[in-house]
């Protein structure tokens, strides 16, 4: 059985490659049968979207996800050992979480998360202690169940930002957008240089070979680049220069 599965698998992957190869060549027609034979796919990356952003209007979800398989099938390099179905999954998450239709949804939630921080300050001088959710709903003009997620988005960022394996957490979409937000707030180096690292993976040096600096001025203005980020998220500043 499993040798069977496998064979299948491969048979697929095969074929993918053959209608990659002939849309790419200039055949539009095989694209309408990529697309055919990945329906299912499509519709379950969609599906989990919505799991992480119910909010969102599925049809809008759903061409974003069709626009981000049709970039993968334009730029998939068909002469490597790429896997098409994790790069078209990547491009259409990409589309997804980068629309319109999403960020209008992720910035009601981050005006709550900035509502609800500043209700948890006035109320912890007024009352001397951590408020309930009541009265943090309350303060804020919010429902119980809107300053419930504002606190799971509030949850996403303790300190420090970076997991263990020395990344940026992203793959909540609520994060996500509040990292986003905080990038676009970094002056044009500092930003650069965090997505070079935490995002593409680059090393130390290789961001330094690129830019013309040392590893140790790039290490450096990384650390100090993660600061900024930091203060920016937890509201201690905000300006380009995160002062």
């Amino acid at each position: 059985m499993a040798a069977k599965d496998q064979k299948r698998s491969r048979c697929a992957g095969e074929a993918d490659l053959e209608l990659l190869r002939r849309y790419q060549n200039g055949e539009k027609e095989a694209l309408a049968a990529l697309f055919k034979g990945h329906y299912g796919l499509i519709y379950t990356w969609v599906n989990q979207a919505l799991v992480e952003i119910p909010q969102a209007n599925r049809d809008d979800i759903n061409q974003e996800a069709r626009i981000g398989f049709w970039e993968a099938a334009e730029t998939f390099d068909t002469s490597g050992n790429g896997d098409f179905h994790s790069a078209a999954r990547n491009c259409a998450r990409r589309r997804i979480f980068k629309s319109s239709e999403v960020r209008i949804v992720h910035r009601t939630l981050y005006e709550h998360y900035r509502e609800v921080m500043d209700a948890q300050d006035n109320l912890m001088k007024k009352l001397n202690r951590m408020p309930t959710i009541e009265e943090l709903a309350q303060e804020a003009g919010l429902s119980v169940k809107q300053v419930n997620t504002a606190l799971n988005v509030i949850a996403a960022f303790p300190l420090p930002l970076e997991e263990a394996d020395g990344r940026l957490a992203g793959e909540n979409p609520y994060q996500s957008q509040l990292i986003s937000d905080a990038l676009n707030q970094l002056d044009a180096d500092d930003s650069d240089i965090l997505i070079r690292y935490y995002f593409y993976g680059q090393t130390d040096s290789e961001i330094a070979k690129d830019l013309g600096m040392s590893p140790a001025a790039v290490k450096m203005a990384r650390h100090r680049a993660l600061e900024k980020l930091r203060d920016i998220i937890l509201g201690e500043g905000g300006r380009k220069d995160g002062t």
